[in-house]
């Protein structure tokens, strides 16, 4: 794949992540996030069921196969989907957003642990530690991005980390297991073991009680099924399966200039001075991170072609 072409894709899944969170925190005016989340999945999986019609694609009968894409669609989709939504309880989509730009530190972390192909060097180290220096900025300031909440809650920016381990184990499970596998078809069976996760979870917990909903909200629902789980989650995969896992989870540098950009426009959510240092921090972490792994290719092929 192209670099052009794998940037633009990166943009895009970004913006679909961002304008996600930002939907979903006006979502939970309406719903709980349980339900909400599970109501999400099963919209996702109807247009992926559509999706695997119209192909005619066959469903592989290799077990392996079948318990890789469960622990993709438990890593990626239950996991990160659940937490990331229930913590814009405790804080905003902005906030969620710069967190959630770790994820390419992390998955580089493991990648070196999991994937012998990716190894650290001294300028992957150097982005790590600048990156890890502006989360832990909007930890110690306590940044919430709402002005109603004056000291964020510990337990949204446990939410997050949670989702960013799980989703970093996710982009090493896909790049080792199942890079040869059809992006399609196992999406698609990770979002529908997601959606029986969830739906049960939603009936062991809280129900699906919708006397909230308004149009407004089921209007959140489909969008956010479609683009940011749907869209979204079939796009990532595919690009994670054909370029590195710190390329391919550079989305994340897109989702924090969404969610904050989109969050203050649209949900009056707060901007300040120390989620942009932040921000900034964090970013030029991971811009270290890439420069790093695109110096390492540029060089293997060199050697290569010699």
């Amino acid at each position: 794949m192209s670099n052009q072409k794998a940037t633009l894709v990166v943009i895009l899944i970004g913006l679909f992540y961002g304008s996600t969170l930002v939907a979903s925190r006006f979502g939970l005016r309406q719903f709980n996030p349980v339900p909400y989340t599970a109501l999400r999945l099963l919209l996702a999986s109807s247009a992926y069921l559509v999706i695997l019609t119209l192909t005619r694609r066959r469903l592989p009968r290799v077990p392996a196969f079948w318990l890789w894409s469960i622990l993709v669609g438990l890593t990626t989709v239950v996991l990160p989907m659940l937490c990331n939504t229930t913590s814009l309880l405790y804080q905003s989509s902005g906030v969620t957003g710069l967190l959630l730009t770790l994820t390419p530190v992390i998955t580089v972390c493991m990648a070196q642990i999991f994937l012998p192909g990716e190894p650290f060097t001294l300028q992957k180290i150097s982005g790590a530690l600048v990156a890890f220096t502006g989360a832990a900025l909007l930890l110690a300031s306590g940044e919430t991005g709402i002005a109603e909440l004056a000291r964020a809650s510990w337990q949204g920016y446990i939410l997050v980390f949670i989702a960013l381990l799980a989703n970093s184990s996710g982009f090493v499970i896909v790049r080792k297991r199942m890079s040869q596998a059809d992006p399609i078809t196992y999406t698609a069976i990770s979002t529908f073991f997601a959606t029986l996760v969830m739906v049960a979870l939603a009936f062991l917990t809280t129900g699906f009680d919708f006397s909230r909903a308004r149009t407004s909200g089921y209007a959140v629902v489909i969008y956010t099924s479609l683009i940011g789980t749907f869209s979204a989650q079939l796009l990532r995969n595919w690009l994670n399966s054909r370029t590195s896992a710190a390329l391919a989870s550079a989305t994340e540098l897109v989702v924090p200039v969404a969610s904050v950009s989109l969050g203050a426009l649209l949900l009056g959510e707060q901007v300040t001075w120390i989620m942009l240092i932040g921000m900034g921090l964090i970013m030029s972490g991971v811009l270290l991170l890439n420069q790093g792994a695109a110096v390492k290719s540029a060089a293997a092929k060199t050697s290569a072609s010699s």
